[in-house]
């Protein structure tokens, strides 16, 4: 694993101090006070202190100045808890910051946690990426296919072939290939 901030903290430290010159001046002198020249250099524990000092600089109306994790990165974080080893990664990023769970972190640790787990393989399947829960889009798209028995019936034999019982249990892939098998 790199020694230096991820992607995501550098994109978000450029992100913040874009918005505020005090933002940025705190930035300068915290590299400077480190001897780095330039963020990239910063370890990612580094960045991450970087970025809890950055958003105690408040800006009106900005949303990065708020504590915690967005809903979108609980929600998301939740997801990406597939396997054994995510699970126990996720574990120890929390017992390593003296947290009890997900919704206690900052913003900054939980993208630093999703970086982390991203990096892992998730649960068996065979790539990397992770095939989420069908879409509700996905889900209204398939009913509305289902206007004949024959429809229903392709369905119907599809869900049994995987052994679910609705079309809701499917994943995103499986519900791609019920779509493609209707609109045949």
């Amino acid at each position: 694993m790199a020694n230096g901030p991820t992607r995501s903290q550098i994109n978000f430290i450029n992100k913040l101090t874009e918005s505020d010159a005090g933002r940025l001046e705190e930035s300068e002198n915290f590299l400077k006070h480190l001897g780095k020249g330039s963020v990239s250099e910063l370890t990612v524990p580094e960045a991450s202190s970087l970025i809890d000092k950055l958003k105690k600089i408040h800006v009106a109306g900005d949303e990065m100045s708020r504590s915690g994790p967005t809903d979108k990165q609980i929600k998301f974080i939740g997801n990406l808890q597939d396997s054994e080893e995510r699970i126990k990664y996720t574990t120890k990023f929390l017992s390593g910051i003296n947290k009890k769970n997900y919704s206690e972190l900052t913003l900054s640790e939980a993208s630093s946690l999703i970086d982390g787990l991203m990096g892992m393989k998730g649960s068996g399947s065979a790539n990397t990426s992770r095939d989420f829960n069908v879409t509700p889009k996905q889900v209204n798209f398939i009913k509305s296919l289902q206007t004949s028995e024959r429809e229903t019936k392709i369905s119907s034999e599809f869900l049994t072939s995987l052994g679910k019982k609705s079309v809701e249990e499917l994943t995103r892939t499986e519900a791609s290939k019920l779509i493609e098998k209707l609109k045949k």
